[in-house]
């Protein structure tokens, strides 16, 4: 009789491999139906297709395609994304086609917001801060001579909020407005940290420090800045960078400075790493200060994406799981910054494109999207355990005419550090729905991992359990 043994549901490849669980990459877990064989399916991330490249003229005059895409937003008032460039900034519509604004070098990370009428985009630099309208491109000072140097910007109640760099005080525009005075500034002075950035979500803005977060509202102050602190809001987590806090639907995600990663829904903070992420997170160290992150949901999921170095790990609102993503060539996930528009989900990458990100998707702009889910260890308290076969149940009979897709099966006894030769077996050919899909021949080992692989463009699902005959 077959015995059932889970597959992994969530991240936990952490420091010591022995110890490790299963992994999830290219995957996610989604709550099965009510009545289902298994309580959980793994389901296939989203892949992604070109919708447009972006090219500058460079100092030759000649069309060069744009390097990274530094940050992204939706114009409501143009029906347009506007999209910030390493060398410049465009906007581009719902057919794709992509309009240059003008030329203007930024360096990452970029923060952008809009209140409404016009974008501003930052970098940390006086000097390279821009306005970005449909009629171009305006450089925010020496116009604005009360406008300083900062990281990010958000805004909240047509005010835009900018955190001013290497000090703890916040500064902010009028309503709607280009105008900036030298009254409407606030200072976190719950602590004596420097402001790293803002983040408006919902009625709150979030300020967050080097050690600690705090939670303003807009107080309508007639004099100086609008914005107050909420009395008993502080929040003993710093921020590791502005480019690694995101929020969706007033749900707030930070990268804290000590490497892990909390979550505020209103007032009520949360930690959602756990010790196998902020193990690989804190082998990244050195990468907390060029980490970068984006929120989204799609399909009753709201993930927090955060890629570390050449790591992308996404956390599930859903389900409370990580999972990671990763590019074929890229290693981390290719999309550096998100944005919607028009029912659909747009990433930036590092090479001028804007891709269309779906989960009806199953390539990664033309490359493979490769997904791999390792199982949970199976052993016999240091005996030897026997295994006559091992089954997926996945959905099958998916392979185009002429051809048959393939899932590859491989082997570990050792933890996960070596691998045995890849064994692939067909999801049988267009129509074939009741394929089972079966390894025979196994062997006896002490410990065992099994890992499956799947590379072929073809919708993803498998039941988060395997089958054994022992």
């Amino acid at each position: 009789m077959a015995t059932p043994v889970p597959l992994a549901v969530n991240f936990a490849r952490g420091r010591i491999s022995i110890a490790s669980g299963g992994s999830l990459v290219n995957f996610f877990a989604q709550s099965a139906p009510v009545g289902a064989k298994a309580d959980i399916v793994l389901v296939g991330a989203p892949g992604a297709k070109d919708f447009a490249t972006l090219r500058y003229s460079n100092d030759a005059g000649v069309e060069t395609v744009e390097g990274k895409i530094l940050a992204m937003a939706y114009s409501n008032k143009d029906d347009r994304l506007v999209v910030v460039g390493e060398h410049a900034v465009y906007m581009v519509s719902s057919a794709g086609t992509v309009t240059r604004l003008g030329s203007w070098v930024m360096q990452e990370p970029v923060s952008i917001a809009t209140n409404g009428i016009d974008f501003i985009a930052v970098d940390g630099s006086r000097a390279r801060a821009i306005w970005i309208s449909a009629a171009g491109l305006d450089p925010v000072y020496p116009t604005a001579t009360a406008f300083y140097a900062a990281d990010s910007v958000t805004c909240l109640d047509g005010y835009l909020i900018l955190n001013r760099s290497d000090t703890g005080q916040v500064f902010n525009s009028g309503i709607r407005s280009r105008t900036f005075s030298g009254l409407d500034f606030g200072e976190a002075e719950k602590s004596p940290d420097d402001a790293v950035g803002v983040l408006a979500a919902g009625d709150s803005l979030f300020i967050f420090g080097e050690t600690t977060t705090e939670i303003w509202y807009n107080a309508a102050n007639p004099v100086g800045s609008p914005f107050a602190r909420v009395p008993g809001s502080t929040i003993e987590q710093g921020c590791a960078t502005a480019a690694a806090a995101a929020q969706t639907d007033g749900i707030v995600f930070w990268l804290t400075a000590g490497g892990t990663v909390w979550m505020a829904q209103g007032m009520s903070p949360s930690r959602v790493s756990d010790d196998q992420v902020e193990a690989v997170l804190k082998e990244r160290k050195a990468d907390w200060a060029s980490a970068r992150a984006y929120c989204y949901t799609d399909e009753g999921h709201t993930f927090y994406v955060l890629t570390v170095g050449n790591l992308t790990l996404a956390y599930d609102l859903a389900t409370g799981f990580w999972h990671q993503r990763a590019n074929y060539s890229r290693g981390c996930a290719i999309g550096r910054c998100h944005a919607e528009a028009w029912g659909k989900h747009f990433v930036g990458a590092d090479d001028g494109r804007i891709l269309e990100q779906s989960l009806d998707l199953f390539e990664d702009a033309g490359e493979p999207l490769i997904a791999q889910v390792v199982s949970m260890p199976i052993h016999g308290q240091r005996a030897y355990v026997a295994i006559g076969s091992v089954q997926i149940e996945m959905d099958t009979g998916l392979s185009p005419l002429g051809a048959e897709y393939e899932v590859v099966m491989e082997v570990s006894g050792d933890g996960g550090k070596a691998w045995s030769t890849r064994r692939p077996m067909s999801i049988g050919k267009t129509g074939d729905y009741v394929r089972r899909v079966i390894w025979r021949k196994l062997g006896a080992r002490r410990d065992w991992r099994f890992r499956f692989t799947i590379s072929d463009p073809f919708r993803r699902a498998i039941l988060a359990q395997m089958h054994l005959e022992m």
